[in-house]
């Protein structure tokens, strides 16, 4: 069963969720590579 049929209040809110989403696992993703010595400029992130 489709999440936008079965709670639609989801429907606009999800695209504003996952932009959040996105950056916060990109900014913890810069962190943990500098934390092991990696440049993020060598990573390509979406």
């Amino acid at each position: 069963m489709r999440l936008s049929r079965r709670y639609p209040s989801l429907k606009s809110k999800l695209p504003a969720e996952l932009e959040d989403a996105r950056e916060d696992a990109k900014l913890n993703s810069k962190e943990w590579l500098l934390g092991d010595d990696y440049n993020p400029d060598n990573f390509i992130f979406p």
